[in-house]
């Protein structure tokens, strides 16, 4: 399928956190030169694409070039780690043990990609499964033997699956057509005292370039600590834990957040986002990396590959030593 057809049937939407059809273009440009416009609601300072593609277009590309784009991203617990929980993993299991052990409990994870926090999970004694909606990885948990099944979020319910404790959405919910949806589904699944755990990446600290890597076809909404905390005050989750990722520049600042499920519809109402501020932190940004970040960023990548020459001439002079 040719990269233009991804983006030849748009659809004008209104803001899906609080409906006002009033925005401002942050972007016209998005990695992999997918390109849609990335707009900032002037109400309420949500960022999201508009217009998206429609639904069977933006459906389609998960199943025809979804692999193909970022099939790479996904962690496989059977690749580099070797039967070990890697540390920045051991992180999130002991930030979520922290408030709520895992052993013992029923946990399921929306989208698991090649199953690395779902591996953790069981390993941390939590009784895990997945739905996975890309065939190529729903086989390759089968092949780790890792609980899952096939599909959507849309094609099972909690009569057929029973409810959680958990449910896991990590670097999923920014994909979904309709976040709301995706919440209400979320919520439908827990129980009552349950918790939603959510990753996602922060607007407010895009990694590499804004327009050309951290803006992507793939991300319908784009969430700042505020605008999430909205998000779940609406779908009454009150927030409990956050971790907006530090300031490491080399690594993406991905959000973090464990939020409760409520048994009493929340009538109190979150203050706007203010967006003018959202749009000038952006646009200096944006500038930044165009005058020296992305010059900085080569030059770290240069340091990488240079040290990563330096360890492979040592380790083959060492065993020459050793072998002489």
């Amino acid at each position: 399928m040719k990269k233009s057809f991804w983006t030849s049937k748009l659809v004008e939407r209104s803001c899906p956190s609080c409906g006002c059809e009033k925005y401002h273009v942050i972007s016209r440009k998005m990695q992999h030169s997918l390109n849609l416009n990335t707009v900032i609601c002037t109400a309420c300072g949500f960022v999201f694409t508009n217009p998206l593609p429609d639904r069977s277009v933006y459906e389609s590309f998960y199943t025809e070039a979804y692999a193909d784009y970022y099939g790479h991203i996904a962690l496989r617990p059977s690749g580099s780690f070797q039967g070990q929980i890697p540390e920045f993993m051991k992180q999130k299991i002991n930030w979520i043990s922290e408030i709520r052990q895992l052993a013992g409990r029923r946990l399921l994870e929306i989208g698991p990609g090649q199953g690395l926090f779902l591996w953790c999970a069981q390993h941390s004694g939590a009784e895990a499964m997945g739905i996975e909606p890309s065939r190529a990885f729903f086989e390759i948990l089968q092949a780790d033997n890792l609980p899952c099944i096939f599909g959507s979020l849309e094609q099972y319910n909690s009569a057929r699956l029973g409810h959680f404790d958990f449910i896991v959405m990590s670097h999923v919910l920014e994909h979904f057509y309709d976040p709301n949806v995706a919440l209400g589904q979320a919520r439908e699944f827990l129980n009552d005292d349950g918790l939603l755990i959510l990753e996602v990446p922060n607007i407010l600290k895009p990694f590499r370039s804004l327009d050309r890597y951290f803006l992507r076809y793939v991300h319908l909404s784009n969430f700042s600590p505020h605008t999430l905390n909205t998000f779940l005050h609406k779908h009454d989750f009150e927030t409990i834990f956050v971790n907006e990722g530090g300031v490491d520049w080399r690594t993406p600042q991905h959000l973090f957040v464990i939020a409760q499920k409520k048994n009493i519809a929340n009538q109190l109402s979150d203050s706007p986002e203010n967006w003018n501020e959202v749009v000038l932190r952006l646009s200096n940004y944006h500038r930044t990396w165009q005058w020296w970040g992305q010059y900085r960023w080569l030059l770290y990548q240069l340091y990488l590959r240079t040290r990563s020459l330096f360890f492979r001439f040592g380790r083959r002079i060492k065993r020459s030593f050793f072998r002489s």
